[in-house]
């Protein structure tokens, strides 16, 4: 698949590509050369059938990528992510809604990813509600203005660590959502409270 037919189809002003999109069960990726995309905007999103992903980890280099807003956004049935986690990512700045209603993923690892220049990560995990796992522990915060929603309707997780956070310039702070409950590796539900140097646990 080419790059302008990713495009087409994530051009929402035709509804033919939106019906498109709702119908892919499978993306198989294989000369994608991302080696140069600083922006990948949008380019999974409203796949809602999408089952399966594939690419050439040589070529899918998101190493450039600024962008990753809306990447997966209603990927609803997309069960695992096998490329984008493993790689590093020193010039991000946007990732809001990046797996917002991605509600078959049961696990997601950020701890790899790089977001030392992040700013915005509005309603990152919005809606993944089959999500057990969070993995989030060492993901840089402290450059981050919004947050909003960041775990909003998460219904199932059972592990999360957020220690490391550093939410000192956020300037919305309701991250946690009411249907949230976090538990840590040995069963004890951790609380959280927010104060004026951010995101404060109490055990």
């Amino acid at each position: 698949i080419k790059p302008t037919k990713i495009a087409e189809i994530n051009n929402k002003a035709d509804p033919t590509t939106e019906i498109i999109a709702n119908i892919i069960e499978k993306i198989i990726l294989t000369y994608l050369d991302t080696s140069k995309v600083k922006t990948m905007n949008s380019m999974f999103s409203g796949c809602r059938s999408l089952t399966s992903l594939e690419v050439n980890s040589g070529l899918f280099n998101v190493a450039y990528v600024q962008d990753f807003a809306y990447l997966f956004t209603n990927c609803q049935k997309l069960q695992n992510i096998p490329f984008v986690l493993k790689q590093t990512q020193p010039n991000v700045k946007d990732m809001s809604y990046m797996f917002t209603n991605c509600s078959s993923l049961t696990s997601i690892d950020l701890k790899q990813f790089n977001t030392n220049q992040c700013t915005k990560m509005t309603e990152l995990f919005s809606g993944c509600e089959s999500a057990k796992y969070i993995e989030v522990n060492g993901l840089d915060t402290s450059g981050l203005f919004d947050m909003k929603g960041f775990f909003k309707d998460c219904k199932s997780v059972a592990s999360l660590d957020i220690s490391t956070f550093n939410t000192a310039n956020v300037d919305d702070m309701k991250i946690l959502n009411k249907n949230l409950k976090a538990v840590d590796k040995k069963g004890v539900i951790i609380s959280y409270e927010l104060s004026d140097k951010g995101l404060m646990l109490t055990g």
